[in-house]
């Protein structure tokens, strides 16, 4: 079940005493950060944060639970009534949060960035993204993170899809630019052409 858009509403601003709370979506569900830290997040309408030793200190009594199947045990925030309690929580985890890793811009294949120069009407009718895209999966298994690998394989389905309708709308491009932090010109030029299509279809109404 993904968490609600008043849920993350409500913790906001529960977090608003705070500067620099921010977050962002990630398979339905919201990572939050604290001055660019990660401190922990939403799942399932559940306040999780790291289990740092502050926190276990500041939450003594806590349960640890899992915010998805394959991750690690987070702690449960109870208290999320409490501003004051949540403000003083932040505080003492912050220093004790590990720093976030630099941005790596991934190498494109060379392919990519050629299909990256084509309009969109041959970008959209060219089988060699198909190609490309299934390479990708297989070359990076073992460095992508599965839900990378679905999007990947979600992108196969909608081209498919754009085969059969010409104004076809894409569901994810918007997603994958937002999560993958990912220059990729062709993941680019789908979502240029995903709400060009939507703002044809906004006109036609």
């Amino acid at each position: 079940m993904a968490s609600s858009k008043e849920y993350l509403d409500f913790i906001l601003e529960q977090l608003s005493e705070l500067e620099e709370i921010t977050y962002r979506s990630m398979m339905g569900e919201y990572i939050i950060y604290y001055r660019g830290k990660i401190v922990g997040g939403i799942y399932d309408d559940r306040f999780l944060v790291k289990p740092v030793k502050s926190a276990i200190a500041y939450m003594p009594n806590a349960k640890y639970e899992l915010p998805y199947d394959g991750a690690k045990e987070m702690l449960l925030v109870d208290d999320v009534d409490n501003k004051e309690f949540l403000t003083d929580l932040f505080n003492s985890m912050y220093d004790e949060l590990p720093a976030p890793k630099p941005k790596k811009k991934k190498q494109l294949n060379p392919s990519l960035v050629e299909l990256g120069n084509l309009n969109l009407k041959d970008l959209m009718k060219n089988k060699e993204i198909q190609e490309l895209i299934q390479n990708e999966i297989k070359n990076n298994m073992m460095d992508l993170d599965k839900w990378r690998i679905n999007n990947l394989q979600q992108i196969l389905f909608e081209l498919k899809q754009l085969e059969k309708n010409p104004t076809y709308v894409l569901s994810y491009p918007r997603y994958i630019i937002d999560q993958w932090e990912f220059d990729n010109p062709l993941i680019v030029k789908l979502l240029e052409y995903s709400e060009g299509i939507e703002r044809m279809q906004s006109h036609r109404k």
